[in-house]
């Protein structure tokens, strides 16, 4: 009977100790590993955006613009006013520059184009939309940022006046490698103090002629 007791005290014992060592392996067990990939990083603010990559059309069906091109422009219209009133501008088909030349790069139908006039030296940033009929579409990016300059003779006095706003590309793929269309300015004087008109609107006709 002792005996007995002895073997049952001793089985009670190894019961509790193995019931003890399952909670600490259970308390023990390691965490699973994160999946590789979980993990999202968001992107910063004010993180730089990339530049248009120049993958032509690809799948879009919209015509294929890419290239440069030289640029004549002819002024059909100019009209400029100061405090209200319209100035009379004698030389206004030479106020604006008439050679350029237009950079194009495009991916899918979106484009982006460099203008870059050689004088006086001035370069505008463009974007826009080409078309499956190859019909071109583009504005400046910035209208405060523009900078372009004017020559035209204000009460018989020739001055250099400098303008920002916008400016507005219209033209169509009349064959490979030119283009023809438009340009419509709206134009602010930048800055203050000087005799130039406050504003001026322009209109052109353009031919430009892949390089």
């Amino acid at each position: 009977m002792r005996k007995t007791a002895i073997i049952f005290l001793g089985v009670i014992m190894v019961s509790s100790l193995l019931a003890a060592g399952c909670k600490k392996a259970k308390k023990e067990e390691p965490k699973p590993a994160p999946q590789v990939g979980a993990t999202v990083t968001a992107p910063q603010a004010g993180a730089a955006v990339a530049p248009l990559a120049d993958t032509g059309p690809g799948s879009s069906g919209c015509a294929d613009l890419r290239g440069s091109y030289q640029v004549t422009q002819l002024a059909t219209f100019l009209g400029c006013s100061r405090d209200g009133k319209q100035l009379e501008i004698p030389d206004w088909k030479n106020a604006l520059p008439q050679k350029s030349e237009l950079a194009i790069i495009q991916s899918g139908c979106t484009v982006e184009a460099t203008e870059n006039i050689s004088s006086p030296k001035t370069k505008i940033s463009l974007a826009g939309k080409s078309s499956k009929e190859g019909e071109l579409t583009l504005n400046v990016k910035n209208p405060a940022d523009l900078s372009l300059p004017l020559k035209m003779t204000v009460n018989n006095k020739h001055q250099t006046c400098t303008y920002k706003g916008g400016l507005n590309w219209t033209g169509k793929l009349e064959s490979k490698g030119l283009l023809k269309g438009n340009v419509k300015y709206s134009l602010t004087l930048s800055g203050t103090g000087s005799a130039c008109p406050q504003s001026c609107g322009i209109v052109t006709e353009f031919d430009a002629t892949g390089k």
